[in-house]
């Protein structure tokens, strides 16, 4: 069995539950020992950018939600061009992680 946290965002029927990014809470989060993986919503910019993603330890799994029904015509440009980049430094350090086996804690 895998145990799993979905970090909502109350986006459901239009709900606001919060915004902020994911810093405040990364490191002790993602440390949880009686967690396997995470959902996490990066579908708009209130979830903030990837940087609380380098306190995910080896081993831990992660979903990014990066789509959302509920964007519109008007800001999917500036969206998209800041998740593709931010996907890009994301992919940019899975890569490095899995090639070096080496944590990017900067303890």
């Amino acid at each position: 069995m895998i145990v799993a946290v979905h970090m909502c965002r109350g986006n459901m029927n239009a709900f606001w539950g919060g915004e902020g990014g994911y810093d405040l809470m990364a490191e002790t989060a993602f440390n949880m020992s009686n967690v396997d993986a995470f959902l996490l919503e990066y579908d708009t910019p209130r979830a903030g950018d990837f940087k609380p993603l380098r306190h995910v330890p080896k081993g831990k799994q992660i979903l990014l939600g990066i789509i959302s029904n509920i964007l519109t015509l008007s800001n999917i440009e500036t969206f998209w061009i800041s998740a593709t980049y931010g996907a890009i430094i994301l992919l940019s350090l899975i890569v490095t992680r899995l090639t070096s086996g080496k944590s990017y804690r900067s303890d």
